[in-house]
């Protein structure tokens, strides 16, 4: 009997637990990002649906992905860039895209200071 009991309740502590919740990124971060077609953008961590249309804590697609349309008045025409390579099922907006190390370079040592 105490077998049973006990094996009810680890079942029941177990089924209790929600799992831990992981996500791709703190809100308002941002980071450089390359498109398929090379070119070079700006990624932030979106900070949900009053900001953006995206999920809370997931990262928006790069800025190079997007053409803004500009006046003297600032954005007026925002459309996907087909050219981009983001619209298709192989990007992913939280794959990091672009290592800054990049530009640094391979002889450049460390500071010491």
């Amino acid at each position: 009997m105490k077998t049973l009991l006990l094996a009810f309740l680890a079942l029941a502590t177990v089924a209790c637990n929600k799992p831990i919740k992981t996500y791709e990124c703190e809100p308002g971060t941002e980071r450089p990002c390359m498109c398929l077609n090379d070119v070079i953008g700006e990624q932030e961590c979106s900070k949900g649906p009053i900001y953006y249309n995206w999920t809370p804590r997931a990262w928006v697609p790069c800025s190079c992905c997007w053409d803004v349309y500009e006046n003297d008045h600032g954005p007026y025409l925002i459309e996907k860039n087909d050219a981009s390579g983001c619209w298709t099922d192989t990007y992913n907006a939280a794959t990091p895209t672009y290592d800054a190390e990049d530009d640094i370079g391979e002889d450049r040592g460390l500071s010491d200071g």
